[in-house]
């Protein structure tokens, strides 16, 4: 939550918060996909 909070009191995007977000992205992606995957195999 607070990577939220200092991305809206930050007045500019910079490279390094897009990519912060960019793996944040991913790794939820990776995550998401893994959990699909378990849940197809348990059933």
């Amino acid at each position: 939550m607070k990577l939220i909070e200092g991305l809206r009191n930050a007045e500019t995007i910079t490279p390094l918060h897009i990519f912060i977000i960019y793996n944040f992205y991913k790794n939820c992606q990776w995550l998401a996909g893994n959990l699909t995957i378990l849940v197809g195999n348990a059933f």
